[in-house]
């Protein structure tokens, strides 16, 4: 590994501990906090939602997060995953709602 590589790998370290601090802050269960951060490979990217039980930890972290973030924040590293957060929800919404016929519950 050259030094720029090193000092890239060092940098998404940094980001992916801010994330989970962020997550902690927000009270979210040490498990669910692995699991998104096992999957976040940058500051605003979030893991694709394949099942409903993902869909479902995803809107409670998208709850918990919104909560700890000041009203009309949305420049902030916590808002920009916020963002990120509710669009994952909203992509499977419609290919849930497609397949179902009916939102995810």
């Amino acid at each position: 590994m050259d030094r720029e590589d090193a000092q890239h790998a060092k940098m998404l370290e940094d980001r992916m501990q801010a994330i989970r601090e962020d997550f902690i802050r927000a009270g979210m269960p040490k498990a669910d906090i692995d699991w998104l951060v096992s999957n976040m490979w940058t500051q605003a990217h979030t893991p694709t939602i394949q099942t409903l039980e993902q869909y479902r930890l995803v809107a409670k972290t998208y709850t918990a997060l919104d909560a700890s973030i000041p009203k009309g924040d949305t420049r902030s590293p916590e808002a920009v995953r916020l963002a990120a957060i509710g669009g994952s929800m909203i992509e499977f919404e419609g290919r849930y709602k497609e397949e179902h016929g009916k939102l995810p519950s």
